[in-house]
């Protein structure tokens, strides 16, 4: 049997003011899939991807590719997994879009070849190529997400997970990165609002609710419910809606 990209039994997660954000979670992926995270605002999606990177410290266990997310394990849990923040500009804070794509693979103590090459296929692989020397700050909002998502992959990581990915996207840019995503053979944990993209990507999906995952299966099955989308905040997206 192979071993799951993504391993979550019983995790807990209480902010330092008391608020309880996950309760109990149990949540696994085998290698490859893409499993979207959905539910509405406050249900803990966005905790639950900074737990399994290590950024938040919860109760119960989580492991990634077979090892276990803890405080000892923080450096080598980022070698293996890519967080993609809700807003590119919280990842991007080099002079050179080079340097921020660069910054993973030099403090995975790669060599200055090994790393001019990690920059140049991440960069090639999200349609960025010839952009080394720009600025962050001058690229579209498109551009700073495909940036942002060239700064994980060009550490190579086992698991993608990726905050709210296509907000603030004009519809030609959600398109490229729909398409960029899909291409992808990584596993993936996309956390969004966005219900027509998680059906063009995800061939599962979890709800979370109030910090514990209420329904987990097949995405048409999950989002085309209507009567557990009501209860839950969310509405059937168009793409699965009946016709009238």
């Amino acid at each position: 049997m192979c071993e799951s990209a993504i391993q979550i039994e019983s995790l807990s997660y209480r902010y330092p003011d008391g608020t309880s954000a996950l309760r109990g979670v149990d949540l696994r992926a085998e290698p490859g899939a893409k499993v979207g995270l959905v539910g509405p605002n406050g249900a803990g999606k966005s905790t639950l991807l900074l737990c399994l990177d290590g950024f938040l410290a919860a109760r119960g266990r989580a492991s990634v590719s077979g090892l276990s997310v803890s405080k000892a394990n923080v450096k080598a849990i980022r070698s293996h997994v890519g967080l993609v923040f809700q807003n590119p500009d919280d990842q991007l804070f080099m002079p050179r879009l080079f340097d921020d794509v660069a910054f993973g693979p030099i403090n995975q103590q790669l060599d200055p070849t090994q790393v001019r090459q990690r920059v140049a296929e991440a960069l090639t692989d999200v349609g960025l190529t010839g952009m080394d020397d720009r600025a962050p700050h001058h690229l579209s909002m498109g551009q700073k997400r495909n940036a942002a998502i060239a700064t994980v992959l060009a550490m190579k990581p086992d698991l993608l997970l990726l905050d709210e990915p296509s907000a603030n996207l004009d519809p030609r840019s959600r398109r490229h990165l729909i398409e960029l995503l899909a291409g992808m053979s990584i596993t993936m944990l996309i956390a969004s609002h966005d219900l027509d993209m998680i059906v063009q990507l995800c061939d599962r999906v979890a709800l979370l609710d109030a910090g514990r995952i209420v329904a987990d299966g097949a995405t048409a099955d999950i989002l085309s419910d209507a009567s557990l989308m009501d209860r839950h905040g969310l509405e059937v997206p168009a793409v699965l809606a009946p016709r009238a």
